[in-house]
C-alpha cells in the first residue's frame, strides 16, 4: 500500500493529451500518464492524523452501499471482505443499501454506537462530501472510510480515510492485452462516468495498449451515465463501425450494455472492476478475454486491523499491483486461445509497473 502518487515517467511522449485525464483536473502530468490529483495526491502527506478512540467491548463496523448490488459485483465483494474481517476480530457488523439520504443513514449508525463506517459507491455524487465532512466534525470519535473515491481538505478531517485502488495499473494490463490481441489495430475504450477511478482505468488502458503495440489506435468514449445499458450498447456499436475489434468497458450497467453489444457482433471484450465472467450472460462470456480487477479484501482487512490498533491514518491510502490489490482476472474460456506472446506481454507489463521508479 502506498500514498497516492503519480505513476511512471519514462514512457515516450507519444500521447501527451488524454482527454479523460484533463477532465479530472489532474496535476502536471507524467509524459504518458497521470491519474487525477484527487486520486493520486494526498493533501496531508506530512500531517496524517490518528483518531484516539476507545473501542467498546464488541465494536460495530457498518457498511453503507449507495446502489443496489448483485452477487460478485464490487459492492458484494466489499461486503464479503468486511464480513470476513469483522469475524476475524470478533466484531459486530451491519450493512445497509440506501438510494437517497446518506446523511440520515450515517447519523443513525453513529448514534447506534458504530465506531467505523465504510461507504461504498460507484457514483461519488451519491456520497455527498458536505454531509460526510459535517458528520465527521460533529462526531470526532467515529471514523469514516470511503472506497474508490477521494475528497479534499483531509488535514481538517482527522477521522476520514479514503481507500483507492490504482485502477490505471489495472487498465494498463488490460490495454497491453488488447494491444497485442487486436487484428484491425483499432480498439475501443468506454467508461461510464468521469470519476477518478473509472478515468484511471481508461487512461491506463490507452497507455498499456500503446506499450504493447505502438501502431494501435484507441477510440475513447465517455457515456456520462452509470445505469444506461442502451447508451453503452450504442457507444460500443459506434466504435465497432469505426473498425474496433476489441472493446474495453468500465462502469455499472452502462458497461454491461457495451459488453453485450460487442459480443453480439462477435467482438472480443475486456471487463473491469471485478471478474465479469461471474456476472455476464453466456454470450458475453464467450468473447470475454479477461477483466481488469481490484482485490478489495486485503485493503479492507488492513484498514480494519489498523483501526483496531489505533493506527488508521486519515487521508488517502492507495492500493496497487505491488500490494496484490490490482490484477487481471483469469482468462477462463480464452486460457488456451490467447497467444503465448500476448501472455508474455502481460508479464512484461506487470514487471514494468513494478520496476519502474515512481517520482
Amino acid at each position: 500500500m502506498s500514498k497516492p502518487r503519480s505513476l511512471w515517467t519514462i514512457l515516450p511522449l507519444f500521447y501527451l493529451s488524454i482527454q479523460l485525464l484533463a477532465s479530472c483536473g489532474g496535476e502536471e502530468s507524467s509524459p504518458w500518464l497521470q491519474v487525477s490529483s484527487s486520486n493520486t495526491s494526498n493533501s496531508n502527506d506530512s500531517n496524517n492524523s490518528l483518531v484516539n478512540t476507545t473501542l467498546p467491548e464488541v465494536p460495530t463496523v457498518s457498511l453503507i452501499i449507495t446502489e443496489p448490488f448483485v452477487e460478485n459485483d464490487s459492492h458484494a465483494q466489499t461486503l464479503q471482505a468486511i464480513q470476513q474481517s469483522t469475524q476475524t476480530h470478533n466484531w459486530s457488523f451491519y450493512h445497509e443499501v440506501i438510494e437517497s439520504n446518506i446523511h440520515d443513514s450515517l447519523e443513525k449508525r453513529i448514534l447506534n454506537g458504530d465506531v467505523l463506517i465504510l461507504i461504498s459507491t460507484q457514483d461519488p455524487a451519491r456520497a455527498n462530501w458536505e454531509n460526510i465532512s459535517q458528520l465527521s466534525q460533529h462526531y470526532p470519535n467515529i471514523h469514516l472510510v470511503t472506497l474508490g473515491y477521494t475528497y479534499e481538505n483531509y488535514e481538517q478531517l482527522p477521522n476520514i480515510t479514503s481507500l483507492t485502488f490504482s485502477t490505471a495499473e489495472a487498465g494498463f494490463l488490460a490495454g497491453a492485452l488488447a494491444g497485442c490481441m487486436t487484428q484491425t489495430q483499432i480498439i475501443g475504450n468506454i467508461i461510464a462516468l468521469e470519476t477518478p477511478s473509472f478515468t484511471g482505468y481508461g487512461t491506463g488502458f490507452q497507455a498499456g495498449a500503446r506499450y504493447a503495440n505502438p501502431f494501435v489506435t484507441v477510440l475513447n468514449e465517455t457515456v456520462g451515465a452509470l445505469d444506461a445499458p442502451l447508451l453503452g450498447q450504442q457507444y460500443a456499436e459506434a466504435l465497432i463501425r469505426q473498425g474496433a475489434d476489441l472493446i474495453f468497458a468500465v462502469g455499472g450497467n452502462t458497461a454491461d450494455g457495451a459488453l453485450e453489444a460487442a459480443s453480439q457482433f462477435k467482438i472480443k471484450v475486456i471487463g473491469a472492476e471485478v471478474d465479469q465472467y461471474l456476472l455476464q450472460p453466456d454470450l458475453v462470456k464467450h468473447y470475454l478475454l479477461t477483466s481488469a480487477i481490484e482485490h478489495r479484501t486485503s485493503a479492507i482487512e488492513q484498514t480494519i486491523t489498523n483501526f483496531n490498533q489505533g493506527q488508521l491514518e486519515n487521508g488517502v491510502l492507495n492500493f496497487t499491483l505491488a500490494d496484490k490489490a490490482i490484477d487481471l482476472a483469469p482468462y477462463h474460456e480464452w486460457a488456451d486461445r490467447i497467444p503465448w506472446n500476448c501472455k508474455q506481454k502481460i508479464q512484461q507489463a506487470q514487471e514494468f509497473i513494478l520496476e519502474t521508479p515512481s517520482p
